[in-house]
């Protein structure tokens, strides 16, 4: 399970997407999950390309319920 340094203060379903978005795209571990407002989230995730770890963010809509 990939963990999440912020897990305690985001939505635990907010947690489950992003795990699985960041586990199909092989981050090892996730910084920071933000809400936006008008629907949007922000994931911070470190990822390892060629040796190296790098920080990487994107942008997604919040899941509809």
């Amino acid at each position: 399970m990939i963990p999440i340094e912020n897990e305690k203060d985001v939505h635990p379903s907010l947690c489950v997407n992003a795990r699985q978005f960041c586990e199909n795209i092989g981050a090892i571990s996730i910084h920071n999950i933000a809400c936006l407002g008008d629907g949007d989230y922000r994931i911070m995730y470190w990822i390892e390309k060629d040796g190296k770890r790098k920080m990487e963010a994107v942008l997604l809509r919040l899941p509809s319920v």
